[in-house]
């Protein structure tokens, strides 16, 4: 038997959500037809529904990791490349740490899975050296040659500016293409990512939530 889905292709994000429309169905019926039954909704009331439409859009945008990007390129544009930089460093270090451990682990590459074992994940967390685990995740294949390289010279160039700091003003066109390489570093390494485990076409999720709107009687 088919089953129908409602998928979500906003344009920010990379792999569309599906949602059951049994699922969704239910969800709009209890928290927005039911409790304006009979009743006219206020402007007021549209905008609620329309603010429980930009959460949802949040949430998908965070569990996707576009939300973190965005809000990177948004503090490249307004001149705030310290902030940016220094927020770059440890995402990229988030995304090593995730490469090196799925990679050792098993991988049901048909169900797009990973098992994860505990032991070789607590292995995986207690490495503190970046450099380290740059180099852990490219003997594992994680990742290419040129990308351990780009992410040590990324590395070593942070802290170069941040020493320097100290002594003198830097320019800003050298934070600028500094946070640049940074952002597509994160691009690789999350191409990295989706190597090695394929992703599927979409994702379908198992609940959909909207807030209830409050409604009150028409005057």
């Amino acid at each position: 038997m088919n089953r129908w889905y409602h998928v979500d292709n906003s344009p920010e994000l990379d792999i569309p959500l599906a949602y059951p429309e049994d699922i969704v169905t239910a969800e709009i019926i209890e928290k927005m037809f039911q409790p304006s039954l009979g009743k006219r909704l206020k402007r007021t009331e549209i905008d609620s529904i329309a603010k429980a439409h930009e959460k949802i859009r949040r949430k998908v945008q965070t569990r996707l990791g576009a939300q973190a990007k965005n809000r990177l390129q948004k503090l490249i544009s307004e001149g705030h490349c310290w902030e940016a930089l220094f927020s770059i460093h440890p995402i990229l270090e988030h995304r090593l740490r995730r490469l090196l451990k799925y990679k050792t682990m098993d991988i049901n590459e048909a169900n797009s899975e990973i098992l994860i074992d505990p032991l070789r994940e607590k292995l995986c967390q207690e490495i503190q050296s970046f450099r380290h685990l740059a180099n852990l995740t490219f003997l594992v294949g994680a990742i290419t040659e040129k990308t351990r390289g780009k992410i040590l010279q990324f590395n070593s160039d942070r802290d170069s500016i941040a020493h320097e700091l100290l002594k003198r003003e830097i320019l800003p066109e050298k934070l600028q293409k500094l946070c640049a390489a940074g952002l597509e570093l994160m691009d690789s390494l999350q191409k990295s990512f989706a190597d090695l485990v394929p992703k599927p076409e979409f994702i379908v999720m198992k609940k959909f939530y909207i807030e209830k709107i409050p409604v009150r009687p028409s005057e």
